[in-house]
């Protein structure tokens, strides 16, 4: 039981943490623990959120917030291309919102992290700035964007 109180999780969880230990067989019914090692590892990973997953989750509201921003603006609702390109911009950002809370889980997570983040940040945010302005020389972001969510998702795949 000390185990689990210096891991940092409350005196209310131990119990719970106890029991499932038992249910998946690393503690005995005479209240010997065996290699707990693995156990331990997956309930951190499970409880406690992660950066990674933070920042995803922030992307995630700031891509829901941008398309019911979107909803409204008179200025989209009249200009069929720049209501298009505004858009690809939230559901790319959606989409690469999910993969960044699970960049943790890759082989280098600072470095897939750190490309979603960018990628995200250079995409759609060219995408809300070419479309809301008008102005179309914010597209050349757009590309830098993609080249780096293509990184992101190659530093994915060799993890």
């Amino acid at each position: 039981m000390d185990l689990w109180y210096i891991l940092g999780y409350g005196k209310e969880a131990l119990s719970a943490f106890d029991t499932l230990a038992k249910a998946l067989g690393y503690q005995k019914a005479d209240g010997k623990k065996e290699d707990m090692k693995e156990l331990v590892k997956a309930l951190r990973i499970l409880l406690k959120p992660t950066f990674s997953l933070r920042i995803g989750g922030l992307s995630g509201i700031v891509a829901v917030s941008m398309a019911a921003y979107g909803a409204h603006v008179p200025d989209l609702q009249n200009n069929l291309q720049r209501r298009q390109i505004y858009e690809k911009g939230y559901k790319m950002q959606l989409l690469h919102s999910v993969a960044l809370a699970h960049s943790e889980n890759c082989r280098f997570p600072y470095v897939t992290c750190g490309l979603f983040t960018l990628g995200i940040l250079l995409y759609s945010g060219s995408c809300y700035a070419h479309a809301l302005s008008g102005n179309a020389s914010y597209r050349y972001f757009t590309y830098a964007g993609e080249a780096t969510l293509a990184a992101a998702w190659f530093s994915m795949l060799i993890s």
